[in-house]
């Protein structure tokens, strides 16, 4: 039995890959090089004040456990906080007062810029041809390999730490005067200077301190899972199942995952809210802890009265593919009439269940819409994946398993838990299944939630540099010094000492290099020498114990104090403490030294929301962000939606170019009611695909 579900994907993964090519070039909604990342990174812990701000907005809101990070996003940890973001087979920690954004993650490659303060990066293990790079304001790190790396940065000193304590590293700069490094298992290396300038110093491997303590611990829940026998380890939130629920057998399901402690009358996609995430729109986050796995890849099924979530299949060197919510939505023939927030209706949806296909709502290549399925439910019909005619017909096994809520608090993320309508069979039996909730997101569902309790202080995004690096062949031979290979007067000739680093306080607004910096990042307490530029911070009238632990994340603390360094480390340069900080008006944003150029900015929310008025609740295609970066209109959107509407929806018209000399009338009222007949007048324009 065992022998013949190992067997049944194999057979699977092997018909993909014969009919895959020819299909790849057939697509309604797109080529596979605009698809969607196959992976993301999840918000896997937290503690303290963590705040949140998506990609192409500059307001904060406090971070949540199970939140999707993709590119562009970022988060900022405050003092005594503490967060994870993993993407199954990655694990990166923060430590506190630390600005990390997430430049990209993509398939190949996993780019964060580190602004300030000090991260851990663990990658357990990569695929080939994949890479880790993290960026920092005056050099580029890149690891290829699994490994145990830690990475500091002091934008105020224009310093960077590398420490390798398993894995291989390499540091690049840019400018004519770029540095090329290698750092191996057991080193560490200062890097300080301004771009094009940077300085190499080698150290000696630094000793374990609470940070480092708390990331060793995190490791155990990945190396020691029984979970990963049912679940590929590229799957995010595996290493969470076995310590909230049981691996059971099921006939006619193979291995089944049942969650612990859950109602009697819990059911898949009700605890939790709506988001809207790009490039996928509308995406669900679970409030369980352990809620990031189930509710994005495989499927759900009801066994003997209690819901267990099957895995997609363990296919060796292939990730599975992320989805925003495996459900289908439902509505049309009036359904949610009388319900809802002053007629606004209702927004409905129900968990797939074995083997039933899963039709994205966002711009995606054929190629895609079978790897989202394929890599996620056993045993499918691989011929069936794109054969979506008549699905309002199809017989889905959790179609009774409907959650319901008022549309307001759909498009504004409120908890679903919360907010739930109460519905009849007779109108779930009414409701038909329909491509996607036909509701345009509000800012708050694009933030992620409320605005933060405590938002750090700078609003501004580090920008990135995008010349390329310039590589050279040979380390400097002043970089090439290890301990013991030199005298120590020799190796103080040519490292200078860490006392270099450390500016006295009467000197400490002089460089010519350092007039734009805001005095309160210049005159920093000893214990704040990581704050970047443009976050001014209160003053900090006491210190905390320099190993004590992170508080439990408080909501309601006080503003913590921004950028303090993450803990005391041997070898670690420390500021001198200067004079009371002055005035300043400086608006210069930092910048990021990077090794691959970063992807293109996405537009803001504000500048997409018309178009997203157009057709709601489906995301905008490659094609019109692009316009909107060029200060072009978004456009119409080109994709074809080959599942049927509601019959109550209709997309907007798309508004007149503004550059013609006459504007175009209103649309006549037949667009909003039925067509008339053909002999009764002109015929009526025709509606834009949608």
């Amino acid at each position: 039995m065992r022998f013949k579900r190992v067997l049944q994907p194999m057979i699977g993964a092997a018909l993909l890959l014969s009919i895959g090519l020819p299909l790849r070039a057939q697509s309604d909604f797109g080529s596979a090089s605009t698809d969607p990342p196959s992976r993301v990174a999840r918000i896997s812990y937290l503690t303290g004040t963590v705040s949140f701000e998506p990609a192409g907005e500059s307001a904060w809101s406090d971070a949540s456990l199970n939140y999707p990070l993709t590119t562009e996003d970022r988060l900022y940890t405050g003092q005594n906080a503490r967060a994870e973001l993993e993407t199954g087979n990655l694990a990166v920690r923060m430590a506190e007062n630390t600005d990390l954004t997430a430049t990209d993650v993509s398939d190949q490659l996993v780019q964060l810029g580190l602004a300030q303060g000090a991260i851990e990066v663990r990658p357990f293990e990569m695929m080939s041809g994949s890479a880790v790079e993290v960026d920092t304001p005056n050099v580029a790190v890149t690891m290829n390999q699994g490994g145990n790396y830690r990475i500091e940065t002091y934008p105020d000193q224009q310093t960077t730490v590398v420490s390798v304590r398993s894995g291989f590293a390499e540091i690049s700069g840019n400018g004519g005067g770029g540095v090329n490094q290698t750092v191996r298992s057991g080193e560490s290396v200062r890097l300080s200077g301004p771009v094009g300038q940077v300085r190499a110093e080698t150290l000696a491997l630094p000793g374990t301190d609470n940070f480092d303590s708390w990331g060793a611990s995190r490791d155990r829940n990945y190396l020691a899972n029984d979970s990963s026998r049912y679940v590929s380890r590229y799957t995010p939130g595996y290493y969470d199942l076995n310590s909230y629920g049981d691996w059971n057998s099921a006939p006619d399901y193979g291995d089944v995952w049942y969650p612990r402690g859950v109602a009697a009358d819990w059911v898949p996609y009700r605890d939790g809210r709506w988001v809207w995430v790009s490039p996928w729109g509308w995406t669900w986050v679970e409030q369980e802890p352990w809620g990031f796995a189930p509710f994005h890849y495989g499927r759900w099924a009801l066994i003997s009265n209690r819901w267990g979530w099957l895995p997609g299949p363990v296919l060796a060197e292939e990730r599975p593919v992320y989805a925003p919510a495996l459900v289908a939505f439902v509505g049309g023939n009036g359904f949610g009439n009388g319900f809802g927030d002053g007629g606004g209706g209702l927004q409905a949806w129900f968990p797939l269940g074995p083997g039933e296909i899963y039709r994205p709502w966002y711009h995606h290549s054929e190629n895609y819409i079978r790897q989202v399925n394929v890599t996620n439910v056993r045993n499918i019909n691989v011929t069936n994946i794109t054969n979506i005619t008549n699905v309002t017909n199809e017989r889905y096994v959790n179609r009774a398993a409907v959650t319901a809520v008022p549309t307001q608090a759909f498009r504004s993320a409120q908890p679903v838990a919360a907010h739930a309508v109460k519905i009849s069979q007779a109108q779930i039996a009414q409701a038909k299944v329909i491509p996607h909730a036909e509701v345009a997101p509000v800012a708050r569902a694009v933030a992620g939630g409320e605005p933060a309790t405590h938002p750090p202080a700078r609003v501004a995004r580090p920008a990135v540099v995008q010349r390329p690096p310039v590589r050279q062949a040979e380390p400097p031979a002043k970089i090439a010094n290890r301990p013991g290979e030199a005298s120590a007067q020799a190796q103080r000739a040519v490292n200078p000492p860490p006392a270099r680093v450390n500016t006295p306080p009467e000197r400490a607004n002089t460089p010519p290099a350092r007039a734009n910096t805001p005095p309160e990042r210049v005159n920093t307490p000893p214990d704040r020498a990581n704050v970047s530029p443009e976050r001014p911070a209160p003053v900090r009238t006491e210190a905390p114990p320099p190993n004590a632990e992170p508080a439990t994340r408080n909501k309601n603390a006080p503003p913590p104090p921004t950028a303090t360094a993450s803990q005391e480390r041997p070898n670690a340069p420390r500021p001198n403490q200067p004079p009371p900080p002055q005035p300043s008006r400086n608006t210069e944003r930092p910048q990021f030294v990077t090794r691959t150029p970063p992807p293109a900015p996405k537009p803001s929310f504000q500048a997409r929301q018309p178009a997203l008025e157009q057709h709601p609740g489906r995301p905008l295609e490659p094609q019109q962000e692009q316009n909107l970066r060029q200060g072009r209109p978004a456009g119409p959107m080109q994709d074809t939606e080959r599942v049927p509407h509601s019959p109550a929806f209709q997309p907007a018209p798309p508004p007149p170019p503004a550059s013609r000399p006459e504007a175009r009338p209103a649309p006549p009222p037949q667009r909003e009611a039925p067509r008339p007949e053909p002999k009764q007048g002109p015929p009526p324009k025709e509606q834009p695909p949608h």
